[in-house]
């Protein structure tokens, strides 16, 4: 007789550039282009014409296009919580919410991107955190700076994850690693 299923969780680790968001991106159009659903958030930082980040954009993949909302600029207040340079919008964080939510639904695969230090705090994207830890849910990719990894593990528990990390060497083939690894749990 089979045990129950376990969830798919994988953390998808790497140091700030290393180029993790690009990879859930490339992953998201690879599924599409098998017929396999993303859902969930993606975050993008948003550029000046000079090329200087001023912000993070939420994507709602789960739309193709995407919807989007600001989710954070920099050195600008607005009405939500604040972390280093970037100042968090309430609206934005509630529209990353509510994609985790409906990629959870209607979603083959749910992206979160990321669990990090508002998350930490209990803010920012909150529902993240439960949702990985419902078995029931689809598979997830679940984005994490690699000084928080072992701390998102801890809270995870007893959910096992698998442990990606993401660096210069290696981030051009992590999309069709990522891509492998989804489709076999599917």
């Amino acid at each position: 007789m089979a045990g129950p299923v376990r969830p798919l969780r994988i953390l998808l680790v790497g140091d700030r550039k290393s180029g993790k968001t690009t990879c859930c991106l490339k992953t998201v159009r690879m599924l599409r282009d098998r017929g396999i659903r993303p859902g969930g958030v993606v975050c993008p930082k948003l550029y000046d014409d000079e090329g200087r980040v001023t912000g993070i954009e939420a994507l709602n993949i789960l739309t193709d296009p995407p919807s989007r909302e600001i989710l954070a600029q920099m050195h600008c207040d607005l009405d939500g919580p604040s972390t280093g340079a970037y100042h968090f919008s309430e609206r934005g964080l509630q529209f990353g919410r509510n994609a985790l939510e409906a990629g959870t639904r209607l979603g083959d695969v749910v992206f979160a991107d990321e669990f990090g230090p508002l998350e930490m705090r209990g803010e920012g994207f909150s529902n993240l955190l439960d949702l990985a830890r419902t078995p029931s849910i689809p598979p997830m990719v679940i984005v994490v700076r690699t000084d928080l990894a072992s701390d998102f593990c801890r809270r995870l528990e007893p959910i096992p994850a698998t442990v990606l990390e993401i660096n210069s060497s290696n981030r051009d083939k992590m999309p069709s690693r990522l891509l492998g690894l989804l489709r076999a749990s599917i």
